[in-house]
């Protein structure tokens, strides 16, 4: 197998396996209480039977009977036994920890103590000795060491594998390549990260088709006014007298051009989350300022815009306020672009949810949107109902969800009975102490 991450786990599942087994077996050595060797625990009961046998063949025929006793004997057993005359008036003195004695009386009246001397009690170790491993512990240990990493790294590299495969063909611009169905049914590290490469596929995809379905708009919008300025020209070169309506059309036509691409920047900022660092602003103040700007303009079309308040605290919300100011204001003119004379925008502020967030619901009574529309309305150069009698490009909303999103807020419409439109904003309320912290 040519995986270094196969090779790399092989040796460290060898190597912890061989630690982990010599550091046990010197703890039971080093903690454990010693035990008598086999050949102890036989001379401790062999002994005292040759000790007995030497005795008799002292008293019965002296050193020669014992003699011809030891020489039916091995060499070790000889050297085990020794015989010491001693004075019977002396004090007798026991042997050293490992021997056994006895004494005897031969027929010559001489005294003798008969000694056995005993193998060591346990074999003696080195710490050399204790960490030479077994042979056959070895094999066993790299047999499954190769089995044991073998099964492990096919289990990770696999994944690791098509996670690759899947960057590689999202880098070659193939951005529907999924991956979580290729994970199967794992339920780890691996299929999160598969599951958030797909979350990233997804949104690089809808980037990448917003910006082409913006740039297909863009290019649609300035066709109509570039045609008409080349008609303009047209028309004076071939009548001088055409020169001021001409230059009236061209100022016109510029002035929408100044306009589309004013709004296709604000668009830009607010997608791009552009912001001048974090600011706080009062919420209600900032509502009653443009809605006292949007009235001016209302009451010329013979629209009244009414703003109330039942917040149940002075809350601050955190953001852009220029932004938020130009998506209130779009909100509020789409409202009074489908509004007639005699008709009321209402603009309410509340605290639904225990004073966490702001509610802001902008309702008029105009034809409403047809229920199909309600999400693409946000969406940029969407028109609603017939396209000659709506001013604007279509980026007005589209421009008010970024700048709700890009504060962290969400934005939402629906149609009200039996007529009209309700927009709902809501943004995260940021009390006094949030704005210190």
């Amino acid at each position: 197998m040519k995986s270094p991450l196969f090779w790399k786990i092989m040796f460290g599942f060898w190597l912890a396996f061989i630690a982990v087994n010599q550091f046990g077996w010197l703890v039971i050595r080093m903690y454990s209480e010693p035990r008598p060797s086999y050949y102890r625990s036989l001379a401790e009961k062999i002994g005292p039977v040759q000790l007995g046998a030497v005795k008799a063949a002292l008293e019965s025929g002296g050193l020669r009977a014992v003699e011809r006793l030891q020489a039916t004997w091995s060499e070790d057993v000889r050297d085990a036994v020794e015989i010491q005359a001693i004075d019977p008036e002396a004090r007798d003195i026991a042997p050293e920890r490992g021997y056994l004695w006895n004494t005897a009386v031969a027929r010559n009246g001489t005294h003798y103590r008969l000694t056995y001397k005993l193998p060591r009690w346990s074999a003696d170790w080195s710490l050399i000795e204790a960490l030479n491993p077994d042979t056959r512990l070895l094999a066993m240990g790299m047999v499954g060491a190769l089995l044991f990493s073998g099964a492990l790294a096919f289990y990770l590299t696999r994944p690791v594998h098509r996670i690759r495969t899947g960057f590689a063909r999202l880098a070659g611009g193939d951005l529907s390549t999924r991956l979580l169905p290729s994970v199967g049914r794992r339920r780890d590290e691996i299929a999160d990260l598969a599951k958030d490469f797909d979350t990233m596929a997804e949104r690089l995809q809808q980037l990448v088709l917003m910006r082409d379905q913006l740039l297909h708009d863009v290019s649609h919008e300035l066709r109509s006014p570039l045609a008409r300025l080349n008609q303009a020209i047209a028309l004076v070169r071939q009548d001088p007298a055409n020169t001021d309506l001409s230059l009236q059309r061209i100022e016109t036509e510029i002035r929408r051009l100044d306009e589309l691409v004013g709004e296709l920047l604000s668009l830009a900022r607010a997608e791009s989350g552009e912001s001048s660092g974090d600011q706080y602003f009062d919420l209600p103040e900032l509502i009653q300022t443009v809605v006292a700007n949007v009235n001016y303009e209302a009451r010329a079309q013979g629209v009244v815009v009414n703003f109330n308040s039942s917040a149940a605290q002075e809350g601050l919300v955190r953001g852009n306020v220029e932004l938020m100011r130009r998506t209130l204001e779009n909100v509020l003119r789409n409202a009074l672009r489908v509004s007639a004379a005699g008709q009321i925008i209402d603009v309410e502020l509340s605290t639904p949810d225990r004073n966490r967030t702001f509610l802001v619901s902008v309702t008029d009574t105009g034809p409403g949107v047809p229920d199909s529309k309600l999400e693409k309305m946000f969406e940029p150069f969407v028109r609603l109902g017939d396209a000659g009698a709506n001013k604007g490009y279509g980026l007005g909303l589209a421009i008010a969800r970024r700048g709700i999103l890009a504060l962290g807020g969400n934005i939402e419409a629906r149609n009200r009975q039996p007529r009209g439109l309700e927009v709902r904003i809501t943004l995260p309320v940021h009390s006094l102490g949030a704005t210190t912290g």
